[in-house]
């Protein structure tokens, strides 16, 4: 060849084919490095488009919670803080109510009466029904899964009449009116889709 000599080793042409040996190996290297990394993009998932982040679905309420949320939100008008006592179970309202279940129109549905609930002010708390033992009652409806107010009554106890109105029961309580063994009686009735209370000259005391 005529780079080489007799008898003699051309370094200086053996040191440039190691160099361009050198750059061109890298070269083909770096491609084939780069060609392979497109080829399993593009065969791994053929077709499949990127898997979004689901949502994350709101934990479905139990019956119980919905019924104690739509009872608490009957007594927001008359009671502050109201968000703050649904979010925690009752922290600025006495929720240790009772409820007790019993058909008004009799369609086979009960409607719920709440006894109990009531105001409780930064550290003060009074007796449920307070000193006289009057009481708040609500009266809720199931109408759509939902629990709707259609009615409050107020009073020591409660009696649901024979009577009816628009095919609901007539219902009657008996409050303390201050005096020693009377009590005064409220009736309310049911029109339109809520239970409202009679005109007073409508109500009377009753004396033992």
């Amino acid at each position: 060849m005529p780079f080489l000599t007799k008898g003699k080793t051309n370094w200086k042409y053996i040191l440039i084919l190691v160099i361009l040996a050198i750059i061109v190996g890298g070269v083909i290297l770096s491609y084939m490095r780069y060609f392979e990394r497109e080829m399993v993009s593009l065969t791994r998932f053929p077709g499949i488009k990127k898997i979004e982040k689901q949502p994350k679905i709101k934990e479905k309420q139990s019956p119980e919670q919905l019924l104690h949320e739509s009872i608490v939100k009957s007594f927001c008008d008359e009671c502050r803080g109201c968000e703050e006592a649904i979010k925690g179970w009752g922290k600025l309202i006495n929720v240790n109510y009772e409820i007790k279940n019993i058909d008004l129109n009799e369609d086979g549905i009960n409607e719920i009466i709440a006894k109990g609930l009531q105001c409780v002010y930064e550290f003060y708390s009074s007796p449920i029904g307070g000193v006289t033992g009057n009481q708040s009652f609500r009266i809720l409806q199931q109408q759509n899964d939902k629990w709707i107010k259609i009615g409050s009554i107020s009073g020591e106890n409660y009696y649901i009449k024979k009577t009816k109105t628009k095919g609901y029961y007539d219902i009657v309580t008996d409050s303390d009116v201050g005096e020693a063994g009377c009590l005064r009686l409220i009736e309310y009735y049911e029109w339109n889709g809520f239970y409202y209370e009679l005109v007073k000259e409508e109500t009377k005391n009753r004396c033992k």
